[in-house]
């Protein structure tokens, strides 16, 4: 009785508020019966989650089920869950109420009683009343006629004055109605104290989704030796079997948040009887077991997009797991696995950067490596943590490919690896990376001076060709096959270089880094000084750099010269006594008819030619 006098309470209120609104605006408007009652179904704004479950694997359970201790436990939550959760009945995207429509407004993207422009092939809808009415983007909805309604990019596009007040003017010219796509989530987890991870990224979908409740769907199973043939199992993948028949277009993201084997690789996802240690199997072995084999065979028909987010450390995505992972790509039971490279993985450091990327592609259907790219790249924290690791079906071809983002700091992990020396046994941090102040057309980090504190020899590294600028705006963000070969990681490493002795130039010039000079020393000699930003040709005895032409005989600085057209100049190197550690001097040209003298003195000054 109670429950029905606070619910017959609340709907006074609503109904107080929406009369609020009423007079604020036109004092003798009304509202019919009908309006209310389409009212009354706006859903709110609270999801339907379903949540609980334990595991096993197919091996496991012949031998193993019948073991006492941990292995059937689940965690307090997801037993509190189960117990609250009740299976999710679809609604419509679009509903009709007394000839009023339902639906999701192209000005603030929520649920209300809309108007959908008359216009052919227009598409826009616009909200005139909702539970709070003064929150519409129609305020006067009451004398709206929506079967000649027109929305105001219309009404803009024909010049004509808009014949109604609009709060959320803006935003109403820019898209038609976004029609949600289904999302089911589903959460594999073992082992990991961590709540708050998976929480805060289905929190950043519900965001999303906040009045589209019914579109999205979550399961989470803590996995154990059970979890993927009791009840509550079987329940959960009977539930999973319905909404891939019911949504043929629905989205699937499957997020496995586990240890992984440090030896093998493989995932950890039920306890020993004793409970101290871990039982672990390949991933395609824990998907089967936890969504079952049906399930697994569903998806690979399926056309919607459907993402692996691999959530452990590095030796799941290594190459004695990596085969695993890579045949639920090729086997079209997925069109994408992101996992991550490093030893150790701590989620609130990249999570961050991971969650948006993925509102992107299930929410907003964008493309998954674009997304990452987009994300990842904006701060170093993320890649500085862990590179990030993507298997999906790109390029033109189609084939199934995958690829590594890395972040590159030249002193500390120059391409995303850490240098070591090809000397002496050097340990991480012993060896830094040194690159010229000024870059090259190719982007940053052209080249590295790999130097070793612990023998004091050096090396120099081009940038192998196999790694590539991530971003053309981000320049320190780099793309690198996966796996990598051990010829390909000794490349990167330097390990495959001939290392000489390092002779240091002035105080301190060894510790400028990223931003020093490189004065190169090596067998033949003095060396030149390398900081031009030009292209360049070189060999034992020439140097030939295209220099910008200027178009006066006394540029005074790179700034001035980068803004005319080309030129070259050779430069032989030379032993001079007239410059102080200069080893080349201008001999010849091939400018054109504006050069003068002054022109090479400029070299001279801003370092090109010393």
């Amino acid at each position: 009785m109670a429950g029905k006098r606070s619910d017959r309470a609340a709907h006074l209120a609503r109904l107080a508020h929406l009369y609020e609104g009423l007079l604020g605006g036109d004092g003798r408007l009304t509202v019919s019966p009908s309006r209310l009652r389409a009212i009354d179904k706006i859903p709110d704004g609270s999801m339907t989650a379903v949540k609980g479950g334990q595991r096993l694997t197919l091996e496991m359970r012949k031998t193993l089920t019948n073991d006492a201790g941990r292995t059937g436990q689940s965690h307090p939550e997801a037993l509190a869950s189960r117990r609250e959760a009740s299976p999710v009945q679809r609604q419509g995207i679009i509903n009709e109420i007394d000839g009023l429509t339902l639906g999701f407004c192209s000005g603030c993207y929520d649920v209300g009683v809309v108007a959908k422009c008359t216009t052919p092939r227009c598409g826009i809808t616009v909200c005139y009343y909702k539970k709070a009415l003064n929150e519409a983007c129609i305020s006067d909805g009451e004398l709206l006629d929506a079967a000649s309604f027109r929305c105001p990019r219309c009404f803009m596009k024909a010049k004509e004055l808009i014949n109604y007040e609009m709060r959320n003017y803006a935003s109403s010219l820019l898209f038609p109605s976004l029609i949600p796509t289904p999302l089911l989530s589903i959460i594999l987890r073992w082992g990991v104290k961590d709540k708050i991870t998976t929480s805060m990224f289905m929190d950043a979908l519900r965001e999303q989704f906040r009045s589209r409740e019914d579109m999205l769907l979550n399961e989470t199973i803590d996995m154990s030796m059970t979890s993927g043939t009791d009840h509550e199992g079987r329940a959960m993948q009977m539930r999973t079997l319905r909404y891939l028949a019911d949504e043929p277009n629905g989205r699937f993201l499957l997020t496995i948040h586990t240890h992984a084997d440090v030896d093998t690789g493989e995932l950890c996802n039920s306890d020993f009887p004793d409970g101290v240690g871990a039982y672990v199997s390949p991933i395609d072995q824990v998907c089967s077991f936890n969504l079952g084999d049906e399930t697994m065979s569903r998806l690979r028909d399926r056309h919607a997009i459907r993402g692996l987010l691999l959530l452990s450390c590095g030796p799941s995505m290594g190459r004695m797991h990596y085969p695993a992972v890579l045949q639920l790509v090729t086997s079209g039971t997925f069109n994408f696995v992101i996992g991550f490279a490093s030893d150790h993985l701590n989620p609130t450091q990249i999570m961050p950067f991971i969650r948006p990327a993925l509102v992107a592609i299930f929410a907003l259907g964008l493309d998954p490596w674009d997304s990452l790219v987009e994300w990842l790249t904006v701060n170093p924290m993320p890649l500085a943590h862990s590179p990030v690791i993507l298997i999906d079906m790109g390029g033109d071809s189609g084939a199934v490919q995958a690829r590594q983002i890395v972040y590159s700091a030249a002193r500390e992990h120059p391409w995303g690896f850490v240098p070591r020396c090809g000397h002496c046994k050097s340990r991480p941090g012993d060896v830094f990376g040194k690159t010229a102040r000024k870059h090259l057309v190719q982007g940053v980090h052209p080249s590295m001076r790999l130097i070793c504190r612990r023998c004091n020899f050096c090396c120099k590294v081009k940038r192998p060709i196999w790694i590539t600028h991530a971003h053309i705006h981000r320049p320190h963000y780099f793309v690198t096959p996966w796996p990598l070969t051990d010829t390909q990681i000794k490349s990167a490493q330097g390990l495959d270089q001939t290392w000489i002795p390092y002779i240091r130039g002035p105080a301190g010039e060894e510790e400028d880094g990223e931003h020093g000079d490189e004065k190169e020393k090596g067998p033949q000699g003095k060396r030149p000084r390398v900081d031009y930003w030009g292209e360049i040709e070189e060999t034992q005895e020439e140097i030939r750099v295209n220099l910008p032409r200027p178009v006066d005989s006394g540029p005074t600085s790179q700034a001035q010269l980068r803004r005319n057209t080309t030129c070259t100049a050779v430069c032989k190197f030379v032993d001079s006594p007239i410059f102080e550690n200069a080893v080349k001097q201008p001999c010849g040209v091939e400018l054109g008819p504006d050069v003068t003298l002054d022109y090479l003195i400029c070299l001279t000054k801003i370092g090109l030619s010393t």
